[in-house]
């Protein structure tokens, strides 16, 4: 199994691919289109490069007077994978109304990291090492509820659902001590009950990332006590493990969403122990080790080395009612 597929890109590169989208299904003369988003796109900007900006570059193209687009749906910057657009309100507004009826299925495919514990334990035999246990390792939040460690340790292909009410960040951030906290005796501020693995790895508990704004991140929390604007709101995902590479200590997942919560994938699998591969927001050591290369002087090693890494998620799957066909469905897939 690669430990990244590829077409990724690393989100602090210059490496972005420019040029036209690809259309997986209709043309721009329809009343809608699906593409495949590339990674590192916003779906609109007012300052730089866009989904909205390529589809008008490419209407102008082929002479196409259309101007006006919607987004039913959206997909993160950093994700890639299928996207409907409308190029109609009528249409938008069937899809919308389509989605809100649960008549759409969307599934995404992620490669994540493991804990530690969990690479140990399958590692060496079982009698060597107790069994490790998610409310005890210190990446799992205590706010999320379901766990993923059993498809790993069990090598189980079942459905595991995580739940849990996702808004904007109010808890520490789960980071990795950097190498110069290890050499300057930087003191540790573990998790409460840091396990041994963890204390050994450096895990500590952290009120700010190290490089981004608090207000971009979301995360796992109680649940609110009245509903607002900016209130934590339930968020249900399903997992499905595919594949583990113990040796790598890395895992491929399907999953699908109950509900579509920002940053929702990444955050739940992230407090599951299980955070997605290149994940400057919420995977523990990947920030660790952006923050380490954005800490040197040598740009040729980020646009280099660091293109060869980006967000493992994909909308790999959509299925939604045909908004010009009333009964028929539309069933799209991208290879792996």
């Amino acid at each position: 199994m690669a430990a990244h597929p590829a077409g990724t890109v690393s989100w602090y590169s210059n490496s972005i691919p420019d040029g036209p989208l690809e259309y997986v299904y209709g043309d721009l003369k329809r009343p809608f289109v699906v593409i495949n988003k590339p990674a590192g796109v916003p779906v609109q900007s007012g300052v730089n490069d866009s989904i909205e900006k390529r589809l008008l570059r490419d209407m102008a193209a082929r002479n196409i007077r259309k101007t006006s687009m919607f987004f039913p749906h959206r997909l993160d910057k950093w994700t890639s994978g299928l996207m409907v657009i409308a190029l109609s309100a009528s249409i938008c507004s069937s899809l919308s109304t389509a989605m809100q009826r649960h008549e759409w299925h969307k599934t995404y495919l992620l490669l994540t990291s493991m804990p530690e514990c969990i690479q140990s334990y399958k590692r060496k035999q079982p009698q060597e090492v107790a069994q490790p246990n998610a409310s005890k390792c210190c990446l799992v939040s205590p706010y999320i509820k379901g766990s993923l460690f059993p498809a790993v340790l069990n090598d189980s292909g079942d459905t595991y659902t995580l739940r849990s009410y996702v808004g904007p960040r109010t808890v520490p951030l789960i980071l990795y001590r950097d190498k110069k906290a290890q050499r300057d005796g930087t003191p540790i501020n573990t998790a409460p009950n840091s396990c041994a693995t963890c204390m050994s790895q450096g895990v500590i508990h952290s009120q700010g990332h190290p490089f981004l704004s608090s207000t971009l991140l979301h995360g796992s929390c109680t649940a609110p006590e009245k509903l607002g604007k900016d209130t934590a709101r339930l968020a249900i995902s399903e997992f499905q493990l595919k594949q583990a590479n113990i040796e790598q200590g890395i895992a491929l997942w399907e999953a699908t969403l109950s509900t579509g919560r920002t940053h929702q994938l990444r955050i739940h699998s992230a407090d599951a122990g299980f955070a997605i591969v290149g994940d400057a927001y919420y995977n523990p050591r990947f920030i660790k080790e952006v923050y380490e290369r954005l800490s040197k002087d040598n740009d040729d090693t980020r646009s280099s080395d660091a293109a060869q890494t980006g967000l493992c998620l994909q909308a790999c799957r959509l299925r939604f009612p045909d908004p010009t066909v009333g009964g028929s469905f539309i069933d799209l897939s991208l290879e792996m």
